[in-house]
């Protein structure tokens, strides 16, 4: 059995952002991973990590574990988990593409070009799970690019998409960003709309960490 996916039937981590418990901590499991070989293990802990640091803002070090993933990837071809790891790497490279200086930001545009190349083939074979995750990342870049209104379509299209297809978590990341896009415009009401139905998603989740963070967040 993979050390990853037994460590997460321990029991409650310390924190929303730790990934150990009173009897394992995260940089011996690493270790073990490591030293047997255990891609599989490596890819999955950083590439869902990378999701939870991206789901509390923490772009630049979601990006990293994002990264950390890579080297890892010929142990899970095939696997789902690889194809999560491209959607979270995306999300990341766009949350990041912004305070990008010009040149860092082309690079960053031709790797998410890249990465919506291949979404695109798995959602051309498999819209019910990957069409989604395509139109996220589509809104992502046309916000980045400028283009608001492909941007508010395309956020509802992803958001419809998820919440038809059962994929909760990702409707309410797609709902999330919307929020945050009408917010950036000074759209208040649209803003809270979409993130009372993100606050909803989550908490259909179960993921009532980041419920707790987003009211703290955005108390209004």
């Amino acid at each position: 059995s993979h050390l990853f996916i037994d460590l997460n039937l321990l029991g409650l981590t310390h924190d929303k952002l730790a990934f150990h418990s009173d009897t394992h901590t995260e940089a011996a499991l690493l270790t073990i991973c490591d030293e047997s070989g255990d891609s599989l293990s490596l890819f999955t802990h950083y590439t869902y990590k990378s999701l939870v640091l991206y789901l509390y803002e923490l772009y630049q070090e979601a990006y990293e574990c994002a990264e950390k993933a890579i080297p890892y990837k010929n142990g899970v071809t095939g696997l789902i988990c690889g194809a999560d790891h491209i959607f979270y790497h995306s999300l990341c490279l766009a949350a990041l593409c912004e305070n990008d200086s010009d040149d860092t930001q082309n690079k960053t545009l031709e790797q998410l070009t890249a990465n919506q190349n291949q979404m695109k083939i798995w959602a051309d074979n498999c819209p019910d799970n990957f069409w989604h995750k395509y139109l996220l990342v589509e809104a992502e870049l046309a916000r980045i690019q400028g283009n608001d209104l492909k941007s508010m379509n395309l956020y509802d299209q992803a958001i419809e998409s998820a919440k038809a297809k059962g994929f909760i978590q990702n409707e309410a990341i797609a709902n999330e960003q919307a929020a945050k896009f009408w917010r950036q415009k000074g759209k208040t009401d649209f803003a809270r709309l979409y993130m009372v139905n993100a606050h909803y998603a989550y908490q259909r989740w179960g993921a009532l960490a980041k419920v707790k963070d987003l009211e703290q967040r955005y108390p209004q």
